[in-house]
């Protein structure tokens, strides 16, 4: 069943510092689809897992999330993105996950197997052409944003931030290519 993103709910967070924000959402087969635009990438969660708590409702206890940040997007790759963070889900790669493992992957410049199977996941739902798309404009998106950093380290220099950010957008690069190049060899 493919879902149609009509977020017709909202929740309510109380962050940690004590500000209140509301987020709209839906149900999507027991999952929590929430629109959070102010990331700068879509996500899955085994479980609430921001820095603060969901106001007043328990419907939301031991529930999946999946967080998307922009869907203006083109329906297809809205698409791809949700079901390769349903991949996430579905397979089982958030029980345990923090971040540390994808991290070290890619920097020693090889893919997390998480990645590949959500993007197998996505491939299953969507077919190959869309997938391929969908990776290649990820990859697009990352090549602006080394080649904006590049530029901007030879005008002016980076700070020491900056220059991390840019390590990582080449590495989320390298792995994005990677990625796609399972991918195109997928039947």
């Amino acid at each position: 069943m493919e879902p149609i993103f009509f977020f017709d709910k909202e929740m309510i967070v109380k962050f940690a510092d004590g500000h209140h924000r509301p987020y709209k959402y839906f149900w999507y087969d027991d999952i929590v689809v929430m629109y959070a635009p102010e990331f700068g990438n879509a996500f899955a969660m085994d479980k609430f897992r921001f820095n603060g708590e969901i106001i007043g409702d328990d419907q939301f206890v031991n529930k999946s999330f999946i967080v998307l940040n922009d869907i203006k997007k083109d329906k297809v790759h809205l698409l791809c993105t949700f079901y390769h963070e349903l991949g996430h889900i579905k397979l089982n790669h958030l029980k345990d996950y923090t971040g540390e493992g994808r991290a070290e992957a890619m920097a020693r410049d090889e893919v997390y197997y998480a990645e590949l199977e959500a993007d197998k996941y996505a491939f299953e739902k969507m077919g190959r052409n869309k997938t391929i798309d969908w990776l290649e404009s990820i990859l697009s998106w990352l090549e602006n944003q080394v080649l904006a950093r590049e530029h901007e380290e030879e005008l002016r220099g980076l700070s020491e931030q900056g220059k991390e950010g840019l390590v990582k957008y080449k590495q989320a690069r390298s792995e994005v290519m990677k990625r796609l190049e399972v991918v195109r060899g997928l039947k």
